[in-house]
């Protein structure tokens, strides 16, 4: 027996995954917010009136509802990607990573303002472009440079280096993203792509866990790979390769 799936089916089955996540959105949405606005009401109200324990639980309803929420919304964005794949135009690759990487650099002197870590991020210069769907593109770099800056030593004074690159073998196009930061064991290699996986604490690295799934997704949208390899930086190394015409 055949295990190739055919496109009718593989199109039924996302029509399916996609019922059930606007289903579990629906049904589970409302509720949450819910749950969390009256949380917020009642810690405003009350909360001159709370014990430092009872505090404590109040904090853990709306802090798991907003996770929860934000777990919600994630599915859904997962979900949705396969509607872009319509929406083919001109994408400038480079003004992307340089989009990306201005917010990224940001982020990171907010976290360690007080630090004495530096930036080193380089990326291509001149103007690379492709045809392909932007939020695809988009999401992918974002995803990919947002862990690079985002798992870094905690009690370190260690700066901050990433360097991505762009190129082109034949026809194949390969982003490749390397960081200095703590980097993924070969056990982790093998299932960080998957929707909510985590592979260090929440309280340390913030997060839902699907950054990386986006990518997977996204690569298998437009038939691309993606691979993860340990970087001579000392961190992570992730090499995403697509046609592109």
């Amino acid at each position: 027996m055949s295990d190739v799936i055919s496109p009718a089916h593989e199109k039924q089955h996302e029509d399916e995954f996609q019922q059930m996540v606007y289903g579990i959105s629906h049904d589970l949405g409302a509720p949450l917010r819910s749950v969390v606005r009256l949380s917020q009401l009642l810690q405003d109200r009350v909360k001159d009136k709370l014990d430092e324990k009872e505090k404590y639980w109040l904090d853990l309803i709306i802090n798991g509802g907003e996770q929860a929420q934000a777990m919600i919304d994630g599915l859904l964005t997962y979900s949705r990607l396969i509607n872009h794949v319509a929406d083919i135009d001109s994408v400038n690759l480079t003004e992307i990573i340089a989009k990306v990487a201005d917010k990224e650099i940001e982020k990171f002197y907010q976290a360690y303002i007080q630090s004495a870590r530096n930036i080193n991020f380089q990326y291509e210069s001149e103007n690379f472009v492709v045809t392909g769907v932007y939020h695809h593109w988009l999401l992918l770099i974002q995803s990919i440079v947002e862990n690079a800056t985002l798992y870094q030593p905690l009690d370190s004074e260690q700066d901050l280096n990433v360097i991505c690159t762009l190129s082109m073998k034949e026809q194949r196009l390969i982003l490749c993203v390397e960081d200095n930061g703590i980097g993924v064991s070969d056990e982790q290699k093998k299932y960080i792509t998957r929707p909510f996986m985590r592979g260090q604490s929440p309280q340390d690295y913030p997060g839902i866990g699907m950054g990386l799934a986006f990518c997977q997704r996204i690569a298998k949208i437009n038939d691309g790979e993606l691979r993860f390899e340990d970087s001579p930086l000392g961190g992570l190394k992730v090499i995403y390769s697509v046609n592109v015409s």
